[in-house]
């Protein structure tokens, strides 16, 4: 786990230009800081670990607020997203049945964490070496639930960084199309 990364997220989180991705439509409150006992207990609910630098950056930043898009999601006590919901509220949802889609299958240990709008999250594979980031959107969705979600070329540390460095993490998702 990288301080030098942490410092870099850090240093673009307290400016609130550059807060979140989407700082133009909105500013949120970076959370309070994660607590040992909130990350214990959030992990106790999920039911897996959540990445130890993930956990460091909302240790010493804040529990969400600030990040990609509209910001990261905290987990229990931190930033919500427009729903009201921190990330262990998001997996407990999501992976829940629904009884009028026998279809709907959440993938096991894949965490929300980053909210774009229009039902579109960034989520780390909290069970898979290296904690590649998978983006979930609920638009692609056809026949199939699988086609809405779209492994991306990053994990968890590369995308921090990305951000940090100021790329626009959309773009690599969706090209240069406009942002939501």
């Amino acid at each position: 786990m990288s301080d030098e990364l942490i410092a870099r997220v850090a240093r673009r989180a307290r400016d609130q230009r550059t807060q979140t991705d989407m700082g133009s439509v909105s500013v949120p409150i970076i959370g309070p800081r994660l607590t040992d006992s909130a990350a214990a207990t959030s992990e106790n609910l999920l039911g897996f670990a959540v990445p130890d630098l993930l956990k460091a950056v909302y240790r010493q930043v804040g529990n969400g607020g600030f990040g990609p898009g509209y910001g990261l999601i905290g987990l229990i006590g931190g930033a919500e997203d427009d729903r009201g919901r921190n990330a262990v509220q998001l997996y407990e949802l999501y992976s829940s049945s629904d009884p009028e889609d026998p279809g709907w299958k959440w993938p096991e240990a894949l965490l929300p964490i980053c909210h774009w709008g229009c039902a579109i999250y960034s989520c780390i594979e909290c069970k898979t070496d290296g904690f590649p980031i998978v983006v979930f959107d609920p638009n692609m969705h056809d026949e199939s639930w699988l086609r809405c979600f779209l492994p991306q070329q990053r994990n968890l540390e590369s995308w921090l960084s990305a951000w940090a460095d100021g790329l626009k993490l959309w773009n690599e998702m969706y090209g240069e199309r406009d942002e939501i």
